[in-house]
């Protein structure tokens, strides 16, 4: 598929984009928050075939991927410092009306987006979406507990005694997310990318030490209580397997009057990758109803 890339410049640094199908499209685009925190845009390229219909719009936070930083300013790793470049990104390209995506930690950013600028969306789509920490983390400790006992075990000691950045933890780590974000016994290409071109830093500052240990910035995160304020099309999107637990997903979905939910039943946090054609489809199926409503 054929991309348009480029940069805008915010607070002295570049900001990669790249823009696949007809930027001339009288289709209102769809802007791609990749999740993380810290993790480039590559594993969501799934996405990119919904060009089709729509301009895919997907950028890189600063950090990560090709929005290099060299510096070391680490005042600029929150939630307030990536929503104003999510924000400045959107007046840049001229994004007058749009659907907007956010998966994982995009999520937490679209949100925040829609919050303060409802009337510049057609529509919000929240994947595998983590709005209160606190849920997150709780159903992270019920997961953790489905794991073979002895790596629990492993995963205690190394917690206790704050070596979490050990080979031996990281390697009992990987039955959770095996389980849980990707179910695939081979991770894409696009995924391995992501996670090659990533940026622990950031990771770390904002998320924590693991998908399932909030110790960052974010940790007290919550906005279930604004959640009532949205008056827009709203889809959410889980595995029946995510790390964003359905249960908790469909929390999320009632606090929304007419938002819908749809549950990949094959799939973990990634159903894009575990799911892929019948995940296209539903978003694509999405976002048409929406315009055939509105027009």
């Amino acid at each position: 598929m054929q991309s348009v890339t480029g940069f805008v410049l915010f607070r002295g640094q570049k900001i990669f984009y790249c823009i696949y199908g007809n930027i001339n499209s009288t289709a209102e685009p769809l802007l791609i928050v990749h999740g993380g925190p810290g993790s480039p845009h590559n594993y969501l390229l799934p996405l990119a075939k919904l060009s089709q219909e729509r301009p895919i719009i997907f950028y890189d936070q600063l950090g990560c991927g090709k929005s290099i930083y060299l510096g070391k300013d680490k005042s600029r790793w929150n939630l307030t410092y990536f929503l104003e470049e999510l924000t400045y990104l959107i007046t840049t390209l001229k994004l007058n009306k749009l659907h907007l995506f956010g998966h994982s930690w995009g999520s937490i950013l679209a949100i925040e987006y829609a919050l303060k600028n409802p009337s510049q969306l057609k529509s919000l789509i929240l994947a595998s979406p983590c709005l209160s920490i606190p849920l997150w983390s709780k159903d992270a400790e019920k997961l953790l507990n489905t794991l073979p006992k002895q790596t629990i075990e492993i995963m205690e000691k190394h917690k206790k005694s704050g070596t979490t950045d050990s080979d031996e933890y990281q390697f009992a780590s990987l039955e959770y997310y095996q389980r849980y974000v990707c179910r695939l016994p081979i991770w894409p290409k696009e995924m391995i990318d992501s996670v090659e071109a990533s940026n622990d830093l950031i990771y770390r500052t904002i998320w924590g030490e693991s998908e399932f240990l909030v110790t960052g910035n974010i940790r007290d995160y919550d906005i279930t209580k604004e959640l009532h304020k949205l008056h827009l099309p709203i889809l959410f999107t889980c595995g029946r397997y995510d790390e964003a637990t359905p249960e908790t997903t469909k929390f999320y979905q009632s606090l929304i009057k007419e938002a819908k939910l749809v549950i990949f039943e094959n799939s973990s946090h990634l159903p894009h990758f575990e799911e892929k054609k019948k995940y296209l489809e539903q978003l694509s199926n999405f976002l048409q109803t929406i315009n055939s409503c509105q027009n």
